[in-house]
């Protein structure tokens, strides 16, 4: 064999055998304990793009527990209660002073209105907004997403009705927490229920909007 092409297959062969780690190391990344060490795990450590999808149908191995308005729900070490939800074709607001009109890629927004609670002895790391999203009759899912959290989110809870982002929360921090979310769903959406789900997408608790 020549010189030169096996200068060329050793370095290709050594190029292949540094990748490998990489890759296996990524693929093996999942993030455990959102709270105490022994909870559920958490979808992502940042937020992933929206995302609408169909889910399977509820089976008799569903053991999601249903919640009301106003029920405190246990989740990943800490406590959430939602509180109320509202369907709005436009967010207004005003940042900075300058206001802005928000208009939805789907049809509608629907914001909602929750509170949450860590506690001393979790984690230290902050909470996922990924854990929560819709699920409307017709059995499509909406995910919170990075743009949502940076603009809607962000500028109606701060600037608008002064709250909270789940995104800023830590799991160890006991202090209550008043926050929103905003969510962009199809018009026609109907029976919408927020869903507390891990990263393997299995929901733990849900609650009926009543949208």
């Amino acid at each position: 064999m020549p010189g030169n092409v096996r200068k060329v297959l050793l370095a290709s062969l050594a190029a292949a055998l540094l990748l490998l780690p990489a890759c296996g190391s990524a693929e093996n990344a999942a993030i455990t304990s959102p709270g105490t060490k022994s909870s559920l795990t958490t979808p992502a450590t940042s937020i992933k793009s929206q995302t609408t999808t169909t889910t399977a149908k509820t089976t008799a191995a569903d053991t999601a527990k249903s919640y009301n308005m106003g029920d405190a729900i246990p989740f990943g070490g800490g406590t959430f209660v939602i509180k109320s939800a509202r369907k709005a074709p436009t967010l207004v607001v005003t940042p900075f002073k300058t206001e802005k009109t928000y208009t939805p890629k789907q049809g509608t927004y629907v914001v909602v209105y929750f509170t949450f609670q860590g506690k001393a002895d979790n984690d230290k790391t902050g909470v996922d907004p990924l854990i929560m999203r819709l699920k409307d009759s017709n059995g499509k899912t909406y995910a919170f997403s990075t743009a949502l959290n940076n603009y809607e989110t962000n500028d109606l809870a701060l600037f608008a009705e002064k709250k909270g982002l789940l995104s800023m929360c830590l799991w160890s921090n006991p202090a209550l927490k008043d926050l929103l979310q905003v969510y962009d769903v199809n018009s026609s959406a109907k029976g919408i229920v927020l869903e507390f789900i891990d990263s393997s997408a299995k929901v733990h608790a849900r609650v009926d909007l009543g949208l």
